[in-house]
């Protein structure tokens, strides 16, 4: 029983300095995380030397971007001036023709045969000795109007006098 005794006491004895083995290397492994932690900890001027340094990254950020988007308006208003170029060129184009077109047409009513034309066409105007034969313009006019008008007027009537079907109404 001794021996029983014995080896139950050496059993506990070896699993209680087992357990204070462990309970050991626990206290030792947290003791040298917390070191490790204090080591990666930085110092206030490390802290501070970092934060300058997000402070200057932000800020750059922020320039780039301001940058960009002012970039952007700048090439949309040249893109409109452009535009507003294209529009005025063709504008200057079709006053440039017309300009030509009204010179040419000046050129045309100073000429001595225009001039001339229109004495006699619209001022009645003629030479000496000549002998100027006037029609009723406004008379012969009038009078094809009114032929128009009566034979309108007959066809209308006419055509309100042909009997339906073919059968006489009566």
């Amino acid at each position: 029983m001794a021996d029983r005794n014995q080896a139950e006491r050496f059993k506990y004895e070896y699993l209680d300095r087992h357990v204070e083995e462990a309970q050991e290397e626990r206290r030792t492994k947290r003791q040298q995380e917390r070191q490790k932690k204090l080591a990666a900890q930085k110092s206030p001027q490390e802290r501070a030397r970092i934060a300058r340094k997000h402070r200057f990254f932000w800020a750059g950020v922020l320039i780039c971007t301001v940058l960009i988007i002012f970039a952007a308006r700048t090439v949309d208003t040249l893109a409109g001036l452009q535009e507003q170029k294209i529009q005025a060129q063709q504008q200057l184009d079709t006053l440039v023709k017309q300009r030509d077109q009204l010179e040419s047409e000046l050129k045309e009513v100073q000429s001595d045969e225009y001039v001339e034309q229109e004495a006699r066409s619209e001022l009645r105007m003629i030479y000496p000795g000549e002998v100027l034969y006037v029609a009723p313009d406004d008379q012969i006019r009038r009078g094809i109007e009114k032929m128009k008008e009566n034979e309108e007027e007959s066809g209308k009537e006419q055509e309100e006098s042909k009997p339906e079907n073919g059968k006489d109404k009566d």
